[in-house]
């Protein structure tokens, strides 16, 4: 009933994974790139964030074009972890897409450790998420949990769901970069067109 009090033109849903009182957590399936991801409903995570794991696997490095540094953030865990910024091609949930978005990533689960009894070597927990699905989608969502169905329903309500924006400091060493480039490209240009005169007045 309320559902259709809030959706009367209908919502999207998805399934989510089996949940479980020892570990409550709303996990849902996405898909990133045209990749199908599994991602953490996490209304603590003030962002979205795409693991560098994962970014990794979808080809987003370091050194792809359009990713910039975001700065330092909190992971799993006490300590802070490097941030960046990367385009998507795409992003979909339930039967809503978003072209051409930019999202954050991280290396989310750098410190997700535990040592086994009898060890004395941490090993990486394993089946962690590929992303945390934050509040920046929430805000622009009216959500619906319904665990009796393990469903997520949803509607889009407005405004930008990912598009981070890159500190001042690292959208000034982009545009650097950019203006660099465009000037090795001009004196490049300006120097081949001078020989290439000189060579015609010497014949």
């Amino acid at each position: 009933m309320l559902l259709a009090y809030w959706a009367t033109q209908g919502a999207s849903e998805v399934e989510m994974e089996p949940f479980y009182d020892a570990g409550p957590r709303i996990v849902l399936t996405v898909q990133i790139n045209g990749q199908p991801m599994r991602a953490l409903l996490d209304s603590g995570s003030s962002a979205s964030v795409l693991d560098k794991s994962t970014a990794e696997r979808l080809g987003i490095t370091l050194d792809s074009a359009g990713v910039v540094a975001s700065g330092k953030g909190g992971g799993l865990g006490s300590k802070l972890v490097d941030f960046w910024i990367a385009p998507l091609q795409s992003f979909a949930i339930g039967n809503e897409t978003i072209q051409n978005t930019t999202i954050r990533f991280a290396d989310l689960w750098k410190d997700a450790t535990y040592t086994p009894t009898a060890s004395h070597l941490p090993r990486k927990v394993a089946g962690t998420p590929s992303m945390l699905l934050g509040a920046d989608f929430l805000r622009a969502h009216r959500v619906l949990v319904a665990h009796s169905q393990r469903k997520v329903y949803f509607t889009y309500e407005g405004g930008p769901v990912f598009q981070p924006k890159a500190p001042p400091e690292a959208r000034r060493a982009s545009t650097a970069q950019t203006d660099t480039k465009s000037t090795a490209q001009t004196d490049t240009k300006s120097t081949a067109q001078t020989d290439t005169k000189a060579g015609a007045e010497a014949k």
